[in-house]
């Protein structure tokens, strides 16, 4: 089958909306680059809304409306509205699962009966891919994303499900090869590996990067679970006291001030600069002025923001936590231990003393090499033809 020909519905669990404009925002982006190698193809999603947000005013916005959209060039079918059953979780996924198989008959309806589905996790929109499947003999591929395989979150009652969408997929995938072995337990078939695409176009090498202050970067949603505590710690530990050398961290999240209080604490609020929360520009902006980015996670399925860094021309320093394996060779930087304070001080002192042993073209080189969004759209439309 030629690239031309193949019609691919997309069924993401979670996507970009109003609100949360990021949320998913890989999904869409991986959508709207198949569109560049002539694939046609469809994105169906229920915005699910938790009823404790509702009031008159976001009711007059969101009130159950289908809107078809064109969004960059993909044909999104969209509704806007409540989740109707917040109190029991199955029936809560199962009024989402309904919901994106009526989107997508309608979409099928209008443009057509696509060659193959593509669910981004399996719960749910999996589920919903294989409802799909069998009622119109279309198959499905699923991708697994969720951290919470990787953080011991699956509920019991899950279990049964993941299983079934797996072990009935044509094929499916996991964003690294950590994860994939994490989620074998859950199939009876071979999970495969699709690496999470960069857009390298928009992430460029400066001219010329600044080495005083030597700036190391770290952006992330502040949870636990992204080690920005460790990371605190391991600066304290490495350049506590060394004025030309600064950390600063980009992003929003439960543990912000809990983190401005350890920065206050340890005597480092000169060298430590909260930034807040960064739109994509501002992060590449914040990249290109770095000289090093480092995010030590507690747990990470992929981790695209690396691959970002990488892209700009620097070098990043990462845990070996479920994704970041597949990212980081040791010729673009290092991998430590999770929550290995001394092993991360020893990281970033090694970068910060061996720095100029990196060649920023080199580093884009590799990036662009393995994970370009051309490198991953042929990978991803091998997939779907082998399936066909």
């Amino acid at each position: 089958m030629k690239n031309e020909d193949m019609h691919i519905l997309v069924i993401p669990s979670w996507y970009p909306t109003l609100e949360c404009p990021l949320n998913g925002i890989f999904f869409k982006e991986q959508s709207r680059n198949l569109l560049d190698f002539n694939v046609k193809v469809g994105v169906v999603y229920p915005e699910v809304r938790w009823l404790s947000s509702l009031s008159f005013s976001k009711l007059k916005i969101n009130h159950f409306q289908i809107r078809e959209y064109n969004e960059d060039g993909v044909t999104t079918i969209r509704k806007h509205g409540w989740n109707l059953r917040p109190k029991f979780p199955k029936k809560r996924a199962m009024y989402w699962v309904s919901q994106a198989v009526k989107l997508s008959d309608l979409y099928i309806k209008k443009h057509g009966k696509p060659d193959v589905i593509h669910a981004h996790s399996t719960i749910w929109g999996g589920y919903a891919a294989m409802v799909l499947s069998k009622k119109y003999n279309i198959p499905y591929v699923v991708t697994e994303h969720l951290t919470e395989f990787a953080r011991g979150l699956i509920e019991n009652w899950q279990v049964p499900y993941i299983k079934e969408i797996f072990n009935n997929a044509n094929k499916s995938l996991a964003v690294s090869t950590p994860f994939s072995k994490l989620l074998q337990k859950y199939s009876d078939k071979e999970i495969g590996v699709i690496h999470n695409p960069v857009d390298i176009s928009f992430f460029e090498i400066p001219e010329s990067r600044e080495k005083e202050p030597f700036t190391f970067l770290c952006v992330a949603f502040l949870a636990h679970k992204k080690g920005i505590d460790v990371l605190i710690k391991s600066f304290n530990k490495a350049f506590k006291n060394k004025k030309n050398v600064k950390l600063k961290i980009g992003g929003d999240g439960d543990q912000r001030s809990n983190l401005e209080k350890l920065t206050k604490d340890l005597g480092l609020s000169d060298q430590i600069e909260f930034l807040g929360i960064l739109s994509r520009g501002e992060v590449k902006k914040q990249m290109q002025e770095s000289n090093v980015f480092v995010l030590p996670s507690r747990f990470e399925t992929f981790g695209i923001v690396y691959i970002e860094a990488l892209a700009t021309g620097i070098p990043v320093i990462a845990t070996k936590c479920g994704g970041p394996e597949d990212i980081v060779a040791e010729s673009v930087g290092k991998l430590i231990e999770v929550e290995d304070i001394g092993g991360l001080s020893n990281a970033m002192i090694y970068i910060y003393e061996n720095y100029g042993s990196y060649d920023s073209k080199e580093l884009r080189k590799y990036c662009s090499d393995n994970f370009s969004k051309e490198a991953i759209a042929n990978k991803l439309i091998n997939i779907y033809k082998s399936i066909l």
